[in-house]
């Protein structure tokens, strides 16, 4: 949005995601606004599963969640980049408010708990 006549930059009238965007642009604590909106969420969750299927090729067995250390440091940023990740999506989805959005805010959170808490129960479920 060009800010003058209530049309975005590329000509079109301005939307709430033009808005959404242009706001951003101007305020910068406001970026995070955007990164917890639902797209925001999505490719955070995207970013974490990445990291989440990388955990467990790397550092789960039956007997759980790296029983084995010594670790690199590397293995536990990995752990804290995805986990960071899907609790920040969580958030940005509660937010929306919509049904797929309140789904993601439920699952994400209890797949964290399966992998950090419980250990991913000694790799029990093979795909998760």
């Amino acid at each position: 949005m060009d800010g003058s006549k209530g049309k975005c930059s590329d000509g079109q009238e301005a939307d709430d995601e033009c808005v959404e965007d242009r706001v951003a642009m101007e305020h910068p604590k406001a970026w995070w606004s955007c990164l917890l909106s639902q797209r925001g969420a999505f490719v955070l969750v995207l970013l974490g599963a990445a990291g989440f299927v990388s955990c467990y090729l790397r550092h789960i067995c039956m007997e759980g969640h790296m029983k084995h250390p010594p670790y690199g440091a590397g293995e536990y940023w990995l752990d804290v980049a995805w986990t960071l990740a899907w609790v920040l999506a969580a958030i940005g989805f509660a937010r929306t408010g919509s049904r797929i959005g309140v789904t993601f805010a439920v699952v994400l959170p209890c797949l964290v708990i399966y992998r950090l808490v419980l250990g991913s129960v000694g790799g029990l479920l093979p795909f998760i």
